[in-house]
């Protein structure tokens, strides 16, 4: 099979591309990863943050988490700590985005 050709088309100051389904799947990946990389050197690791962690993360302070932390799906550690998963908070962000 031939390699799909490419069309590039300018409409309304925007461009139009036609992609394979793998070039679509391999820029969605380096666009991830990018990101990924970002959150970490920033100090957002993939896993488990602390509360000061969690809160810079949201962009909220951290006493608004603490009265908040079962919303945004926090896990009581212990008698007194908190932890919050960071992907569980990715998730509540996203689906605060249409409100």
């Amino acid at each position: 099979m031939s390699e799909p050709r490419k069309i590039v088309r300018t409409v309304d100051d925007r461009m139009i591309i036609q992609l394979s389904v793998e070039e679509l799947r391999s820029i969605i990946g380096a666009v991830i990863e990018e990101r990924l990389r970002a959150r970490i050197s920033n100090g957002f690791a993939p896993g488990l943050l602390n509360a000061e962690q969690a809160a810079k993360f949201l962009g909220y302070s951290k006493d608004w988490l603490y009265k908040n932390w079962q919303t945004v799906g926090g896990k009581k550690i212990g008698k007194r700590g908190l932890r919050f998963d960071a992907a569980e908070l990715q998730k509540w962000v996203e689906s605060r985005k249409g409100s």
